[in-house]
């Protein structure tokens, strides 16, 4: 499971270094794209139809890893097909790994979350400035 999730991680980086450097996706042998479309074809789904309350496919992982897995590529496929790759940012906090859409009407969020990461930062600001009055 965790070297899965770290392969999906690696080709979600792939991709919107590819989207942020060229506009697109290229779809060449060795491309983010189909490294992409190479990890998603081996998770193993069962594919249903629904009709209740009205008619959609379902498509789940057959083991729990796959359908987390699947889950999770459904997302990154939505959120770099909905949103545009330079409102898809890293936390500004150096210890932090999380990314994040950024909604903000000037485009210019900084953290993932301003309750821990942004509150870090502006506590640890606010102590350095005060240690430095004090000398």
């Amino acid at each position: 499971m965790i070297d899965g999730l770290k392969n999906l991680r690696k080709l979600c980086f792939l991709i919107l270094n590819e989207l942020k450097n060229n506009g697109t996706i290229q779809k060449t042998k060795k491309s983010a794209y189909q490294q992409f479309q190479d990890f998603v074809a081996h998770l193993s789904v069962n594919v249903s139809i629904n009709i209740d309350p009205e008619i959609q496919m379902v498509v789940i992982g057959k083991t729990k890893q796959d359908d987390v897995l699947l889950k999770i590529s459904k997302s990154i496929i939505q959120t770099i097909t909905e949103v545009k790759p330079e409102r898809i940012r890293k936390c500004e906090n150096k210890k932090c790994i999380l990314h994040f859409v950024d909604y903000s009407k000037n485009g210019k969020r900084r953290w993932c979350r301003m309750e821990t990461c942004g509150n870090r930062h502006k506590a640890k600001t606010f102590y350095e400035k005060k240690k430095e009055t004090k000398r």
